[in-house]
């Protein structure tokens, strides 16, 4: 056996990225020991996290955030950071952030900006004055906006923004003012990623085509032929989704509502699929030849759903090759066998459950039922290896409910492999057949 203090500096290293970058954590772990101080202070990656959060500070307290500010920066060496920046509009915390920005300035400049989310007051009228050469954002990816940014600040982003900045989000307190278009425009030049939260107003511009992942809350008044990932969050009548032309669509995340009768939407290239609401009948519309995951949540119905939902998902639905099944919505009893019965290729089943009793009652109808017409035991699921089961409530027996987690995973036969089950402070996973070798890595990506 081997101490901790014996360990060699790679896996120390590795130990220490687990804790993750955070400023507390590893102030605490340069104090244990010369060793760990050592080995932490001359890893420059731990320390590339910047955050600063100027909400009620006295003085003394800011002196302290700064200094830390400065040894952080000091130990990163050369290295891209990844630098959020927050600030109440008070006069108080304004007074802090321009000595904030000249330490920037001196000790990392803008082009070691990797990622930035800026949340800095619009009040704020700091002058960039005298900027240098170097002061530019070459090598910025990521740029979340949680506010409108100070009319400095952005001009100074949108014209030192590079084709490398291809991720762009906006939080909900930013209102894109018309005369600053052409600053928005450039920064969205170059995004492949965007991401907008309710109350945000975009710019009136022309989305790039270079976008490929999407996620809004209303639908994007143009098309935009390379999206590969689309995610709206508002309600959005289905007349409108079967209209939208996205032919390279890969993953799509909406809310149906009113079906048109007699349409249908054709996704050739579409894997994953994430169907929130009630609006069963919208299902009856999509045609995707090669979906992979179906996602269905419906946090509005307060009564069991039934018998919408499987002649939905039967009498139009067309997903031949789905290999994962995922409901978060209250089912009636036997619903989830009868449509698990429409796939006969999944490999992996994902429920939200209200509790243990709902649990057990899922396994003996998915596993233990015996088949209509006779006595013999009817498998609605062959192909499966994978059951998640999540509850949303303590289980009152835990040892019951373990125990029955156990015992149907043992009984259901190859090629199952993993049943996992978790609430709300707790986890149980349950490895079986291991007679078919290591086990896989089955989760279905889209990507």
């Amino acid at each position: 056996m081997i101490t901790i203090s014996y360990l060699p500096p790679e896996i120390f290293i590795q130990i220490l990225q687990c804790l993750g970058r955070n400023s507390k954590s590893l102030v605490r772990v340069t104090a244990v020991c010369i060793q760990w101080r050592v080995v932490a202070i001359n890893t420059p990656y731990l320390w590339t996290d910047i955050t600063i959060h100027l909400k009620e500070l006295s003085e003394s307290q800011f002196l302290i955030l700064l200094n830390t500010l400065d040894m952080f920066l000091s130990r990163t060496g050369d290295l891209l950071l990844d630098v959020h920046w927050y600030s109440r509009a008070t006069d108080k915390e304004m007074a802090y952030i321009e000595p904030i920005y000249h330490l920037f300035r001196e000790k990392a400049p803008f082009h070691r900006w990797k990622t930035l989310s800026l949340g800095l007051p619009r009040e704020f009228r700091c002058k960039l004055s005298n900027l240098r050469e170097v002061d530019n954002f070459s090598n910025l990816e990521s740029l979340v906006l949680l506010r409108a940014p100070p009319i400095a600040y952005l001009d100074l982003l949108s014209s030192t923004i590079t084709p490398k900045l291809v991720s762009l989000e906006f939080r909900h307190n930013v209102k894109c003012q018309p005369e600053l278009t052409t600053q928005y425009a450039k920064l969205f030049a170059h995004a492949k990623t965007f991401r907008s939260a309710r109350g945000s107003i975009l710019p009136s511009i022309p989305l790039p085509p270079s976008l490929t992942r999407l996620r809004l809350w209303e639908m994007p008044s143009q098309p935009i032929l390379n999206v590969e990932h689309l995610s709206i969050k508002e309600e959005i009548p289905m007349e409108t989704v079967v209209a939208m032309k996205y032919p390279n669509l890969r993953a799509l995340g909406f809310h149906p509502i009113a079906l048109l009768e007699g349409r249908t939407m054709s996704l050739p290239k579409l894997r994953w699929l994430g169907f929130r609401g009630n609006s069963f009948p919208c299902l009856k519309a999509i045609n995707a030849p090669v979906l992979h995951n179906l996602n269905i949540y419906d946090h509005e119905s307060t009564e069991p759903v039934g018998e919408e939902l499987v002649l939905a998902l039967a009498g139009g639905f067309t997903a031949p090759k789905l290999y994962g099944l995922t409901m978060d919505l209250p089912l009636e009893r036997k619903v989830i066998t009868r449509i698990v019965k429409l796939f006969p290729c999944l490999k992996n089943i994902a429920l939200i459950l209200r509790d243990a009793i709902e649990g057990e009652t899922t396994f003996n109808d998915l596993f233990f039922q015996s088949s209509e017409e006779g006595g013999d035991y009817e498998r609605p699921c062959p192909s499966l290896i994978s059951l998640y089961i999540k509850l949303k409530v303590v289980p009152d027996d835990m040892l019951r409910w373990k125990r029955y987690a156990k015992h149907t995973a043992r009984s259901v036969g190859d090629p199952f492999r993993v049943l996992t089950s978790e609430w709300p402070g707790g986890k149980y996973i349950r490895v079986v057949g291991h007679h078919l070798g290591p086990v896989e890595d089955f989760s279905l990506s889209y990507d």
